[in-house]
């Protein structure tokens, strides 16, 4: 607590405002008071800063004692807060959306925001996006299904498993994946999570390249340079390098 900080809140700052709310909560440096607490954490709201519309919207979805439980609104508010650049609400909202709190069940918007918090390695979001990707890769979802293997590979928010991670790629590459096509070709091709076979992963490359993928091609370019799979093909390697260098590849454009 001090008293620059009140000034500063009681002349309409909303950063201070917040930060004065806290003090109150936390009872730093004066005592706890929760009433002067919510007076000026509601000022901020109305000042529409993001950090208290988070907060109150999470106030409003709990059962607090004075305060009337209102799922709906307290959706509202957090939405408020991720529109207005708070990273820090994605995960709520992701939970929002997942469960239906306050507002329509929607797993794709659940999975938006959770990969969105996902990218800061926030554990919670990483557990639940493995969630909704089970979910759907139980449905023989190919975008599910290559990211549960993209988990189980890297060992994001779980442990690292070769084995699950190539499982996951040739149930998605089957589904003609292109992404999923080529990892599954750099599996075989590295002997990761399967046993090394450079025909397949050459003929998995091919697959990849055919629909579209430019780290298939790639791969290609790199098994017909180095005879992987194939015989040699200096003349070929470089066609593929620069197919994919042209469309921004970056490590076809490191090769030619």
């Amino acid at each position: 607590y001090s008293d620059a900080l009140k000034i500063e809140a009681d002349k309409g700052n909303a950063s201070a405002q917040y930060a004065l709310s806290n003090v109150y909560v936390k009872g730093m440096g004066i005592a706890e008071n929760e009433t002067l607490a919510l007076r000026y954490l509601k000022m901020a709201v109305d000042k529409k800063y993001p950090a208290a519309q988070f907060t109150w919207g999470i106030i409003l979805q709990k059962d607090i004692v004075g305060i009337e439980t209102n799922m709906e609104e307290g959706h509202k508010y957090i939405q408020m807060a991720a529109n207005n650049g708070l990273k820090k609400a994605y995960f709520a909202l992701g939970r929002d959306f997942y469960l239906g709190l306050g507002t329509s069940i929607n797993y794709t918007l659940a999975r938006f925001y959770w990969e969105e918090t996902a990218k800061e390695d926030n554990s919670y979001a990483l557990y639940w996006l493995g969630v909704i990707y089970e979910k759907s890769a139980n449905e023989n979802n190919s975008y599910a299904l290559y990211w549960l293997g993209a988990i189980y590979d890297i060992g994001q928010g779980i442990v690292m498993n070769p084995s699950k991670a190539f499982e996951y790629f040739m149930r998605s590459a089957m589904l003609r994946n292109a992404d999923a096509q080529a990892m599954v070709g750099l599996f075989y091709l590295h002997g990761r999570g399967v046993t090394k076979n450079e025909e397949k992963a050459f003929e998995w490359f091919m697959h990849s390249a055919n629909n579209g993928s430019l780290e298939g091609n790639h791969w290609l370019a790199v098994c017909y340079n180095e005879g992987l799979g194939v015989e040699r093909n200096p003349k070929e390697a470089f066609k593929r390098y620069t197919l994919s260098a042209e469309q921004g590849f970056a490590e076809s454009q490191d090769r030619l």
